[in-house]
């Protein structure tokens, strides 16, 4: 068969082996969302889930692994949690971050699954798992839409700030020229006053030298 197979991750996940799990992914070498082809495209964490290991769970998703990932079917962790009625995986899974609202290949959500095989106690969980979810996205949705907000007006502040940043800076400079102006008209004027005052002084000199 094409592609990975089961890897000692695999094994040690549908064990329940947390401790396992930690020794192999510490060492660098496995990929901790590796596919098993032979299982139709399961992880590790498929098997935490199928198997009901909660702890094991949280180990592989504190190492990267994806709540969401996939089989060929399109069935997620939740998916196989929810059909055998692993309930403390199915809350674990969602505390974690998974959407437990992703459908199958065939538009079956893990709550559809549930149904199916008569998991009461998981229909009732992802009923409100679901629920709240939509909630959260609501909320997220406004918070987003308030931050854009605040960012739009911080902008508006900003740009009106620079504008009279240079306006002001426009009318010192506009001011100071006008100034320098009228610094140079005294200066040109009391030159002309001098001049005309020495002028006079030398024409009474050669008045009194004529004498």
């Amino acid at each position: 068969m094409d592609g990975p197979i089961m890897s000692e991750v695999h094994e040690a996940a549908a064990a329940g082996d947390s401790e396992q799990i930690l020794n192999l992914l510490n060492l660098g070498k496995y990929d901790v969302n590796q596919k098993d082809a032979e299982w139709h495209d399961r992880t590790p964490l498929h098997w935490a889930a199928i198997k009901g290991h909660a702890e094991s769970i949280r180990v592989l998703v504190d190492y990267g692994a994806n709540v969401d990932a996939v089989t060929d079917s399109g069935w997620t962790p939740a998916h196989f949690a929810a059909e055998i009625g692993k309930i403390s995986a199915l809350k674990a899974l969602h505390k974690l971050g998974a959407n437990v609202e992703i459908q199958d290949s065939c538009g079956d959500t893990p709550r559809d699954v549930a149904t199916v095989y008569g998991q009461t106690e998981c229909v009732e969980f992802l009923k409100l798992a679901e629920y709240e979810d939509r909630i959260q996205r609501e909320r997220d949705k406004q918070e987003k839409l308030e931050r854009e907000e605040r960012e739009r007006q911080d902008e508006e502040k900003r740009r009106r700030e620079e504008e009279l940043r240079m306006q002001r800076k426009q009318e010192a400079e506009k001011r100071a020229k006008e100034k320098g102006k009228e610094k140079g008209k005294k200066g040109g004027g009391n030159n002309g006053g001098k001049g005309r005052n020495l002028a006079s002084v030398g024409k009474a000199i050669l008045l009194m030298g004529g004498k």
